[in-house]
């Protein structure tokens, strides 16, 4: 899209982040945890994070999700010192799957998205953290055996459409965007809930399920841990503070 051979996209928020860093606050890990959560921080901040883009140079269309985040592996994983002891992929582009790795104290494995099947196959890693929708739609439950029933945060996503192309767009179009842009919000954000869910209730069937309760206090420090180191570099103390504020009330 910056060089101009794509004029808009469906991203989630690892390319978001390519855009507009801030956007990753609402996957700083251990925050958001609900869909209730999400969707109230996400209108509270949506003004400023789609003046963020505008100002970037894109138009965000719509809002949507992609699933929730669990951790998948093929060892059994209950508490944050076990990731130490495995070989977990980090997605080369993803801030805050670094941020994570890096607070458990584990050595993270960096790829890029499609060289993950092949890595699982051949043993370079064995651990993954993704949403269920994607973990099987991309067949990686294939070469793993457990899956945490808890989930650590929500991928969230968006179309958005470069704005030098929507300039050269007829006004009737411009204006059927506008019109449209509530209803496919709502779409993208029922379906990739729905799909996800689906997702999870199959991979459970095939994989063992693992509840980290138990050191559910480990997790949560570690996850403090991740979402502070990307104050000042992802987004800012103020930022973070407004989505707290939120999830308060």
């Amino acid at each position: 899209m910056r060089v101009g051979q794509l004029d808009g996209a469906l991203i989630t928020s690892t390319g978001l982040s390519a855009l507009v860093r801030q956007v990753l606050v609402m996957e700083a890990p251990g925050l958001i945890r609900s869909y209730p959560e999400l969707d109230a921080v996400r209108e509270d901040l949506a003004p400023q994070l789609e003046e963020l883009f505008d100002k970037a140079g894109y138009t965000l269309v719509a809002w949507g999700d992609a699933g929730k985040t669990r951790i998948f592996s093929a060892h059994r994983i209950v508490g944050p010192e076990d990731l130490r002891n495995v070989r977990p992929w980090v997605w080369k582009d993803s801030a805050t799957m670094r941020a994570f790795i890096k607070a458990t104290g584990a050595n993270g494995v960096l790829l890029n998205l499609p060289e993950v099947y092949s890595a699982l196959q051949t043993g370079i890693i064995d651990t993954i953290i993704a949403s269920s929708v994607g973990v099987l739609a991309f067949q990686w439950h294939t070469n793993l055996k457990y899956m945490a029933k808890q989930a650590g945060g929500i991928v969230t996503g968006a179309f958005v459409i470069r704005n030098e192309h929507l300039d050269t767009l007829p006004k009737e179009a411009r204006e059927y965007l506008d019109r449209v842009a509530g209803e496919t919000e709502d779409a993208f954000r029922v379906h990739g809930r729905k799909v996800d869910d689906e997702a999870a209730v199959t991979l459970s069937k095939r994989l063992k399920v693992v509840n980290l309760f138990r050191a559910q206090r480990q997790w949560e420090e570690v996850q403090f841990t991740a979402r502070e180191s990307l104050v000042g570099r992802m987004y800012s103390r103020a930022l973070l503070n407004r989505v707290q504020e939120v999830l308060k009330k």
